[in-house]
């Protein structure tokens, strides 16, 4: 019998702090102890003010596979660096609101990627300052093409 082959959970960690030796080596250092596989990463550092930005997207292969552990193995890098960061578990659809005013494009490509699933996200209202977008929200909600 066949087993489904389970891919393991993944997050995404977004972080800055003071711009210094060492980051990025603390960042992945910390995720190879937990056990993490980084899937993408990119970091930048801004000579303007003195700040590294950094957002790593990795799978959680070992013990520490749910975001309370990740952030509790986490938690010391970020201190000894300094770091505002937050880690995202990609297995949440984000909920998002949309607010829009009387041009409909930008709302039109948005609802259309909703309903077709390529946006990955919950809509649970739009607001708008006019109706002039009402038909288009209040349209009825195509059944999405993709699973997750």
């Amino acid at each position: 019998m066949a087993t489904a082959n389970r891919q393991p959970p993944d997050f995404v960690l977004t972080l800055s702090c003071p711009d210094q030796r060492g980051i990025a080596h603390g960042v992945t250092a910390a995720l190879l102890a937990a056990e993490c596989n980084i899937l993408d990463s990119a970091q930048f550092g801004d000579p303007y003010t003195g700040l590294f930005f950094m957002r790593v997207h990795f799978a959680a292969e070992g013990a520490e596979r749910c975001l309370v552990g990740l952030q509790a193995a986490f938690n010391d890098v970020a201190q000894r660096f300094e770091m505002d960061w937050e880690l995202w578990d990609c297995a949440v659809r984000p909920r998002i609101l949309i607010l829009v005013s009387k041009q409909d494009h930008c709302l039109n490509d948005l609802l259309y990627r909703y309903r077709t699933g390529e946006l990955d996200v919950e809509i649970p209202a739009v607001v708008s300052n006019h109706r002039d977008v009402y038909q288009l929200v209040a349209a009825p909600s195509r059944k999405r093409s993709c699973a997750r």
